[in-house]
């Protein structure tokens, strides 16, 4: 991949020297023949859509998703080491007779105030 990039702005950057260099034969040979300018004026239009399609196929290359950022994607994906996992609950309710207690509720994953709470489960905490 890194090859083929580096191949395409080897070749873009012959091109547009090349265009250059004809640009300024046109401009220093200004009393030439006719058939010399339209030949030349024809070479420099292919040369700049050759460039332009370069240009895009390499930007479109280049949106695609690299290794990296898939690396990096996955890595937020998956849930860090070194948390300790804890038990905790789902609901928890503040209100009622009873007195507060502290539990882990599981959308937090840290103590909380409750009086009640439902629906055991666990969470890593940071």
């Amino acid at each position: 991949m890194k090859k083929k990039l580096f191949f395409l702005k080897v070749l873009n950057t012959l091109l547009v020297f090349m265009n250059f260099v004809f640009l300024f034969y046109i401009w220093k040979n200004k009393n030439s023949n006719t058939n010399d300018m339209k030949r030349i004026a024809l070479f420099s239009s292919i040369t700049l859509i050759v460039i332009a399609t370069i240009l895009i196929s390499k930007k479109v290359s280049a949106s695609t998703t690299s290794d990296l950022m898939l690396a990096n994607i996955e890595a937020l994906a998956n849930p860090e080491s070194g948390g300790t996992a804890l038990n905790c609950w789902q609901t928890i309710n503040g209100t009622g007779a009873s007195l507060p207690t502290h539990v882990t509720y599981c959308l937090s994953c840290s103590p909380e105030l409750a009086r009640s709470w439902s629906g055991s489960s666990s969470c890593m905490s940071k």
